[in-house]
């Protein structure tokens, strides 16, 4: 409200010429400005729209000419503690289809701006509000000033003529050669100050199928000679992206020289043609480095701090290019690209310099220069810009490129999951304990991360204390005093982006701690007793399809994990709850992946070939101890681990290993079944009669009401 009640400037002065500027008083959340320049006129309705959005307003006659949702930067700004920005754009959208035109028209308004003491880019900073002083800077009549001179020029490129905006003279002519305009001055290619770019994006699907994305639109480009408008949809129906975003990655194949565009159509460039033939993930690298800003930084980091996260690497860009990113948005970026062209390799989010970037790059080489830093640094609370993920449509996943590592997992297992994550479902593993159910979950919300540019997935483990506090969120002592609403791990993961991991679930009291997500899970919006604080006034915290801040869309995913050991508490999730979810089982090994899983991740853990036959035998789902109790390979991956590090016998070292580690997991065994099992022990271990006999002892102890045969 100080903007709309602060003094109107007397004056603006646009490309040299002088403006008068007369006001009303404002009334409610709105003010007409009048502004002539002699020979013409326009009217400027500023209003400011308070509700479940803050948004600035400027109506130029009877057509808009300003639009700013204010609520992004402020909820940032709650976030982190910092003033929040007003921001408007200063470009011209097209009218009756010519792109061209409108591309133009942009040019020339940021050049009219850039005379006038605005800023020489598409974004204007109008002011920023520090929140908890109240205060603008610059003081409200200056930022207000800045709104007028904005909407006066771009008043003029929007009406054309037309009358509807500038009545009768303009204050200057649209069309001519009063504003020569560089091809480098294009708004959507504005230089930084040290002649980079700094906003990039991810290309959908996945760094590992990058390079074949990039040579599948060049080809399209090549067959079709499509036109820019042709081409975006192409891109946004095939890979279920906004508009928006499918025209980002138009201009960013226009800045790798892919193609560009003659006689109103794309065409292939000499190097298009020649990336369809062989791709050079060499080129694109020295394009990318050449446009945009940071590259060579971020291959030195990562080869000075092996292993490092994106959120380290934000905080170097940070403080080495004099960046101010708040969020680790555009500093993934640049390491999805890295990853994609092969320079470096992503290892859970922990990111490694490759052989191949080394070869050919001096950047990727371990540099002293480079500071060291906290590898452990993730990024922290910071807010995070939506736009890459909150216009995903739906989800793509391909099990084929799910990065499983070590696990030896069922056949069809990763096509369910992922097809049902693809249909639209939640997920919920459940099995015995130790079948990687965890791992899985990570692995795919991982690749999830890849594909759709997400960040990484959220993991978290469930309680009995859990409540909705710690899903939802509730009220937090701020240390200068006062509350402040702090998010449960169901809205940061929301808030950031994130698809969330949630690891044993049957440990939580689901009724108790979920709350109002099971309308939210049933596809509703729900409306939280808890508020923000946005501009001075109290905004209610909404969470669902249709919500701002924690947008819960088609865009996010849960993946929950539950020990079928206490497969009774399934029945205790109400069918809200359940509904939403598909249920898979995630089972114990049959004996021939057992053996498949010793022949490859057991031989790491232990080199002695009668030890892994033996733990082979003892696990076996057909004449082992798994024939009375499902037991997870994770199992079979520890008994072997400790074996190898017990120098001792193989009877001794994985008899030890099952004492320790598996015996606990056959509570609960009926009394014929734990006898037979007694008995196999007893068979499994006779090459040493002493110590078979005691490790008997050991397993009958967890069974006290079992008669044995030879008490």
């Amino acid at each position: 409200m100080q903007l709309l009640q602060a003094e109107t400037p007397s004056q603006v002065f646009i490309d040299g010429r002088k403006v008068t500027v007369s006001s009303e008083k404002a009334v409610g959340h709105q003010r007409m400005v009048q502004c002539d320049w002699g020979t013409g006129r326009t009217t400027l309705q500023i209003s400011l729209r308070v509700g479940s959005q803050v948004a600035l307003n400027v109506n130029a006659g009877r057509g808009q000419a300003i639009y700013s949702n204010f609520n992004a930067f402020v909820e940032g700004a709650i976030a982190n503690e910092q003033p929040a920005r007003l921001i408007a754009y200063n470009t011209i959208r097209s009218k009756g289809g010519d792109d061209g035109k409108a591309r133009e028209y942009s040019k020339r308004s940021i050049w009219f701006a850039a005379r006038s003491g605005l800023p020489n880019t598409s974004s204007v900073d109008l002011g920023t509000f520090d929140i908890r002083k109240q205060t603008w800077t610059p003081e409200p009549k200056e930022t207000l000033k800045r709104i007028v001179c904005l909407a006066v020029i771009k008043a003029h490129f929007l009406d054309r003529g037309s009358g509807e905006r500038i009545h009768d003279a303009p204050l200057f002519a649209i069309d001519g050669d009063n504003s020569p305009i560089s091809d480098d001055e294009y708004p959507e290619a504005t230089p930084r100050p040290e002649g980079k770019l700094s906003g990039l994006n991810n290309v959908p699907g996945g760094p590992t199928k990058l390079l074949d994305t990039l040579r599948e639109w060049t080809e399209t480009v090549v067959d079709a000679q499509p036109s820019e408008n042709q081409f975006v949809a192409f891109v946004s129906k095939m890979y279920g992206v906004g508009v928006t975003r499918a025209g980002q990655m138009l201009r960013h194949c226009k800045n790798l020289d892919l193609f560009d565009v003659r006689d109103g159509v794309l065409v292939a460039t000499d190097f298009g043609t020649q990336f369809i033939a062989g791709p050079d993930p060499l080129r694109i690298y020295r394009q990318l480095a050449a446009r945009y800003t940071g590259f060579e930084e971020t291959l030195a980091f990562f080869a000075q701090n092996p292993g490092a996260r994106v959120g380290a690497l934000r905080k170097h860009l940070n403080q080495a290019l004099g960046t101010k990113w708040d969020t680790d948005a555009q500093p993934q970026t640049r390491a999805y690209w890295l990853t994609g062209l092969g320079f470096l390799h992503n290892d859970n989010g922990h990111y490694m310099v490759t052989d191949v970037a080394r070869a050919h790059l001096p950047e990727a080489s371990s540099s002293k220069d480079a500071p060291s830093v906290d590898t452990d640094v993730d990024g922290g609370d910071d807010a995070i810009e939506t736009a890459s993920f909150r216009d995903i449509t739906h989800i793509r996943l391909d099990p084929a490129a799910v990065k499983l590592g070590d696990l030896v997992l069922p056949d069809g297992l990763v096509e369910r999951c992922c097809a049902a994550l693809n249909a639209g479902k939640h997920l919920l593993l459940v099995g015995p304990p130790g079948t990687a159910k965890s791992t899985l979950a990570e692995r795919i919300a991982m690749h999830a991360s890849e594909v759709h540019s997400l960040y990484e997935p959220l993991t978290a483990t469930a309680s009995a204390d859990w409540t909705t506090y710690d899903t939802i969120g509730g009220w937090a002592q701020r240390r200068e005093g006062g509350l402040r609403f702090r998010e449960g791990v169901v809205t940061r993961a929301l808030h950031e982006g994130r698809w969330l991991v949630l690891d044993e679930l049957n440990r939580a009291d689901v009724d108790k701690c979920f709350g109002e997500l099971f309308t939210v899970l049933a596809g509703g919006t729900v409306t939280t007793a808890y508020t923000r604080e946005v501009d001075g006034r109290d905004e209610p915290i909404e969470i669902g399809f249709d919500a701002t801040h924690y947008h819960f869309g088609p865009w996010f995913r849960l993946i929950a994990t539950m020990n079928v050991r206490d497969k009774a508490s399934l029945f205790r999730l109400s069918y809200a709850f359940l509904r939403r979810f598909a249920v898979i089982t995630v089972p114990a090994l049959e004996d021939d992946f057992l053996q498949k899983l010793c022949e490859t991740e057991g031989a790491k853990r232990c080199a002695d070939a009668e030890k892994r036959a033996l733990a082979l035998r003892v696990f076996s789902k057909k004449n082992g101890l798994g024939r009375f109790v499902d037991l997870g390979p994770s199992m079979l991956l520890d008994v072997l681990s400790y074996a190898h590090a017990r120098i001792a016998s193989a009877p001794r070292a994985v008899g030890e290993g099952l004492e320790m580690l598996v015996f606990p997991q056959f509570e609960g065994l009926g009394d014929a079944d734990a006898r037979d099992a007694d008995r196999l022990i007893g068979s499994l271990f006779s090459e040493e009669p002493t110590f078979a006999r005691s490790l008997q002892r050991s397993f009958r102890s967890n069974f006290s009401h079992v008669r044995w045969p030879d008490d």
